[in-house]
């Protein structure tokens, strides 16, 4: 009986750790490694990923209404994985 998956190619392994990193990160002490890496699948990640950024987004845009200076400032983004 041959294995479902197989994990991830090497070519993605990279960016499937730095998304972990940066969900821990940016998520501030809310998730663990273990439950970022076993618990959660790929979409819930992805939906994570993608909610992280926007609040992001919604930070910066309000830090540079309430400063004209850092207009010119990129916010952080979270990279996405290739899956």
């Amino acid at each position: 009986m041959d294995p479902i998956f197989f994990g991830f190619k090497p070519e993605f392994r990279p960016y499937h750790h730095n998304q972990i990193w940066e969900l821990m990160w940016f998520g501030e002490g809310r998730w663990d490694w273990n439950t970022l890496y076993y618990d959660l699948t790929v979409p819930q990640r992805r939906f994570w990923t993608k909610k992280m950024n926007r609040i992001l987004e919604a930070r910066e845009e309000q830090r540079n209404n309430n400063n004209p200076d850092a207009k010119n400032k990129k916010p952080p983004t979270i990279v996405k994985g290739p899956f």
